[in-house]
């Protein structure tokens, strides 16, 4: 696998460096994706904006601009290096860190890294997308070599993609569908928009299209910003089986990838620090202070405000911020912990799903027409889920009523989130099942807003699909 595929691994300015937590969560979770140890690494760290056109130092960081004040940028200098440290330190497989002298943006620090590539293909990973989930990578690159011609990019699920399909046709009303790419199960799903999010791609892809002639790839920017938006308008025009062939994309689904692979990590958000899998907290604390230390040295050191300063009280400083950021959440997680143990009010809305569901704004909640007027059942009503997965249905089997209306959330994917934490598929068999109920003009009365739900059908009934 070495000969053919190398990890590249984008990096650049948060509110958390010195730490290293963050990547080091990441690149622990690629024990994760099957074979992918065994490859080559690059780290490539964009690079950031220090000071405005003339010359002043930025008050206030900015992290998504590449803009640094120079606390900030003192802090990820001392990240860096300690990743230059850990690529000293490795042999085979090799690691190496590219370290760009000004801000590139997420595309163009790729561009810049796939100079050092020398394999047919690049596993492309952000510093906040840690792998969640088994990923059978060579078995995703095996597929991808014997159909060169048409797989160019393959995309790991995510919460986002997982549901493409759907979203596909609620959103632009055209329809996809996967096809099986081994004997095993594993399929592939045309994707209409490119994701930067974790995915594998042929690096002559790369260099030839992405970064071709079209010039689709703004500096400072995401591909998925100029180019996955030129590719879905094209879509939208020239039709699928026209447009979609030169672009490639696919997103891997079937045996071994019918949920999420891959998850987003905030790394403005000390909490997160409580969902790490593979970094253990106590370490961190601990790591989190000496950076602090050595970075407050830095500052001192490098100090031209002539402020009267000491190399101790500083790294106190810096040290105690640490700590505190990482106590906090733990404590956080611990008080999450405590309330998931505690008998919930029976009054409020319970999740059916372990862990807690943020509440959502009243905005968002809307009512919806259960349609059967596509998909013709013959059964009484819609099934209510326990989860976004169409197998995890409701104990009892209860439904709402076809022609009835029911309150609940889009949540964008395919799915409706409604009362008590259950879900309703807005598509089955590819026919719409739900619509939003403005507007609809509808054979028989309509019951009217409200929740009205299906007890559960007797053993002769058919069952609510």
């Amino acid at each position: 696998l070495r000969e053919r595929l190398t990890v590249l691994l984008t990096t650049s300015p948060v509110g958390r460096h010195p730490s290293s937590d963050l990547i080091d969560e990441v690149i622990g979770s690629l024990q994760l994706a099957d074979g992918v140890q065994t490859c080559d690494m690059i780290i490539v760290c964009d690079g950031y904006r220090g000071a405005s056109s003339e010359g002043m130092p930025y008050k206030e960081s900015k992290f998504r601009s590449g803009i640094v004040d120079p606390s900030s940028a003192a802090n990820y200098e001392a990240y860096k290096a300690k990743l230059r440290e850990r690529a000293d330190e490795r042999g085979v497989p090799a690691l190496r860190v590219l370290e760009l002298e000004s801000r590139h943006g997420f595309g163009f620090a790729v561009r810049a890294a796939l100079e050092l590539v020398r394999t047919p293909y690049v596993l492309v990973v952000q510093h906040d997308r840690p792998f969640v989930r088994r990923a059978d990578v060579p078995r995703v690159l095996a597929a991808m070599e014997a159909d060169r011609g048409r797989l160019k990019y393959v995309g790991l699920p995510t919460s986002t993609t997982v549901g493409h399909q759907y979203h596909v046709l609620s959103k632009y009303g055209m329809r996809i569908a996967p096809f099986d790419a081994d004997k095993s199960g594993l399929q592939m799903l045309p994707l209409i928009q490119w994701y930067d999010s974790t995915h594998i791609c042929e690096v002559d892809h790369y260099r030839g299209f992405v970064f071709g002639p079209r010039k689709l790839v703004a500096r400072g920017g995401f591909i998925e910003d100029k180019f996955g938006q030129a590719q879905l308008a094209e879509i939208r025009e020239r039709g699928l089986e026209a447009a979609h062939p030169a672009y490639g994309t696919f997103i891997a689904l079937g045996d071994g990838f019918a949920e999420p692979c891959v998850a987003h990590l905030d790394g403005r958000d000390a909490r997160n620090v409580s969902k790490f899998r593979f970094s253990k907290a106590e370490d961190l604390e601990k790591d989190v202070q000496r950076q602090a230390e050595e970075v407050a040295s830095h500052l001192v050191r490098s100090s031209k405000c002539g402020e009267a300063a000491s190399v101790e009280t500083a790294a106190a400083r810096a040290a105690e911020a640490a700590r505190l950021r990482v106590a906090e959440a733990l404590r956080q997680q611990a008080e999450r912990d405590l309330q998931n143990g505690k008998v919930v009010d029976s009054s409020r809305e319970r999740p059916a799903e372990k862990g807690s569901v943020m509440p959502l704004p009243k905005e968002a909640w809307k009512e919806y027409y259960v349609d059967n007027a596509q998909l013709k059942a013959h059964t009484p009503g819609l099934g209510f889920r326990m989860s976004r997965r169409l197998g995890d249905r409701a104990g009892d089997d209860s439904s709402v009523e076809w022609g009835s209306t029911i309150m609940g959330v889009d949540l964008g994917d395919g799915w409706l989130r409604v009362s008590g934490g259950r879900y309703l598929p807005t598509h089955l068999n590819l026919q719409r099942v739900l619509c939003a109920a403005d507007g609809i003009h509808r054979d028989t009365p309509s019951p009217g807003p409200g929740r009205r739900q299906r007890q559960p059908s007797p053993p002769e009934a058919s069952r609510p699909p």
